[in-house]
């Protein structure tokens, strides 16, 4: 759902870079072609239908290509598999940090408006998914402290009854 979402609001983020005051700035040809000829949103679409093993095999070469040139492109197909890949491949802070290392100054407008979008979605899920822990860490803690109250309440039922047993045998011992 997650990935569903910042793949949305990335799309969301080229249209608004591609129109701006009802102009058209910027197409996804020209951007295409400013970040390397390559549509990467495609390509990371046909790479997330791949299987487990072949994404995988796309990331190593990814990473690759990543340490031979660290520009934006490959460090933006890099980011987008991290970040919106299957489980298998996915990193969400590993995208967010090779989109925080890398330098907006290089990019033009569109482009660094685009890589701040992604920044701010990573950001934003990595702080949900920080308050899910603590709120899962809390749930756990107050079902283990439900479970111990719940052990002394049998513990106090338990002798509870023992002394109402011992009180109804003394009072049938003495006359």
């Amino acid at each position: 759902m997650i990935r569903a979402l910042v793949l949305g609001l990335l799309c969301f983020g080229l249209l608004a870079c591609a129109h701006r005051d009802g102009q058209t700035v910027l197409d996804i040809g020209q951007l295409s072609e400013r970040i390397g000829g390559v549509d990467w949103l495609q390509e990371l679409r046909q790479v997330q239908q791949l299987p487990d093993e072949e994404q995988a095999s796309a990331l190593r070469a990814r990473q690759r290509a990543f340490r031979a040139d660290p520009s934006w492109t490959p460090r933006m197909r890099l980011a987008l598999l991290r970040a919106l890949g299957t489980a298998e491949v996915r990193n969400e802070a590993a995208a967010l940090a090779l989109l925080e290392a890398g330098d907006l100054k290089q990019l033009d407008e569109e482009l660094a408006a685009l890589v701040a979008l992604l920044r701010q979605l990573l950001q934003e899920q990595a702080r949900q998914q920080a308050l899910l822990k603590a709120e899962r860490k809390l749930v756990s803690e107050r079902d283990l402290r439900i479970g111990e109250l719940e052990q002394q309440l049998e513990a106090l039922t338990s002798i509870e009854q023992s002394i109402k047993e011992r009180q109804k045998a003394h009072q049938g011992v003495t006359p």
